[in-house]
């Protein structure tokens, strides 16, 4: 348990203190253009673990914005509410995304966890 909390701790820093220049995602193929900086990678924890996260950056004031941590995941289900939720592009079923009106990243950056470890493009080893 604290292992997790210090990997979810160490990924808030990296948002507020400065971007990781080889996580940064100027684009999604074939999808509109983002409308804000985003960043995606995946941070080592113990024991061979390893965290997937992607970083949207507020559309408002980034610097003064609050930052939300949205843990996403479980069986079956990874980064569900960043494409059909509360992300700033929604899948209807359709492609390309649409931009969602309601994207809480209008007012806060937003940080997507997939949790727990081994699920999404999350890692936990099998042995």
């Amino acid at each position: 348990m604290r292992d997790t909390l210090l990997v979810w701790l160490a990924l808030i820093i990296v948002a507020i203190k400065g971007e990781i220049v080889e996580h940064r995602v100027k684009n999604l193929p074939d999808q509109p253009q983002l409308t804000s900086k985003w960043y995606s990678g995946m941070l080592n924890a113990t024991r061979g673990k390893q965290f997937h996260y992607i970083f949207i950056e507020s559309t408002n004031k980034p610097e003064e914005d609050p930052i939300i941590i949205f843990f996403d995941g479980g069986p079956g289900i990874a980064m569900v509410g960043i494409f059909a939720g509360v992300g700033p592009l929604f899948n209807a079923g359709k492609i390309p995304f649409y931009p969602n009106a309601y994207s809480w990243n209008d007012r806060a950056s937003v940080m997507f966890i997939s949790n727990p470890s081994g699920v999404g493009f999350s890692f936990a080893p099998t042995t």
